[in-house]
């Protein structure tokens, strides 16, 4: 399979377009592993002396290449590649693409795209791909902002947004939790043992609403969320005057921690470091106009 352009892949369903890689022009497969090259596996690798800060970082030992001779041979036996161009670990979710025209008609966070950094997908914005690192975050903080977006747009006057969460107290970012000191700012945390801590916050906000009632347009979530539909529609047909509803977020899509460890281990970045899924629930309160 030729390295795939940006309208071909924006054509295929989600979960066959989900993870992308930009490759340079002189890669024209990502069907086939590319030849491995046995400079790759010699970068600060044990036998050219490494120094012990490199050694203590578990990154290091999870990539073959870092093995040397030894790392070569094993990855020549299992079919993958020393650049991360196909191979069993990421056939079926990783597609290749050609880096030539894809800002044409994908949109990048600002500085992106770059080679060999794994993009995801907005599973509803065909158009949109941030780095594996940051997608949790991305797309909860995009739920937010729609449902927001459409309780304004819908005449609220006051809204009142509360988090609480048990949070693993663990290595490694949490969505939930980093977007709650993010967006809610003032949050209270609790040590309740050594491995959890609850945090509690809420975010105030008051509106002079303007014009009739109307859902805004351009929503990727609404029609997939069932209480944010009845909420609509008892405000435009009923002159709902409170408001109560939640912000779910509780599918990780399928991008997970080890699915972020085996791109890496193909030599593939994330873009930054991977902040894990969380379940998380937030309760919009307030009134309307």
């Amino acid at each position: 399979m030729l390295l795939q352009n940006a309208d071909a892949i924006i054509a295929r369903p989600y979960r066959d377009r989900q993870v992308i890689v930009l490759s340079h022009d002189d890669a024209t497969r990502d069907d086939q592993p590319a030849e491995a090259k046995l400079s790759d596996y010699f970068r600060h690798n044990a036998l050219t002396g490494p120094p012990p800060s490199v050694w203590l970082k578990r990154d290091y030992w999870a990539d073959s290449r870092n093995y040397g001779i030894f790392g070569y041979a094993f990855d020549r036996l299992r079919g993958r590649t020393g650049s991360g161009n196909g191979g069993s670990g990421d056939g079926g979710r990783l597609v290749r693409v050609d880096g030539a025209d894809i800002e044409r008609i994908v949109d990048f966070p600002p500085g992106h795209p770059r080679y060999d950094v794994a993009y995801v997908g907005h599973p509803l914005r065909p158009n949109k791909y941030v780095p594996m690192a940051s997608f949790h975050r991305a797309m909860f903080i995009d739920k937010f902002f729609e449902l927001t977006h459409i309780l304004t747009a819908l005449g609220a006057r006051e809204i009142s947004v509360n988090y609480s969460s048990d949070r693993s107290d663990k290595k490694g970012g949490s969505v939930g939790f980093s977007v709650a000191e993010e967006l809610v700012g003032k949050l209270e945390t609790s040590a309740e043992t050594r491995n959890v801590r609850k945090s509690s916050g809420e975010l105030k906000a008051t509106f002079e609403p303007e014009g009739e009632p109307a859902l805004p347009d351009d929503l990727a979530w609404y029609p997939h969320e069932t209480a944010w539909r009845s909420v609509a529609r008892s405000r435009l047909d009923g002159g709902l005057n409170t408001i109560e509803v939640a912000l779910r977020y509780e599918d990780d899509f399928g991008i997970n921690g080890k699915v972020a460890a085996g791109l890496k281990g193909c030599g593939i970045e994330l873009g930054g470091h991977f902040e894990e899924f969380e379940r998380t629930v937030w309760r919009f309160s307030g009134t309307f106009a």
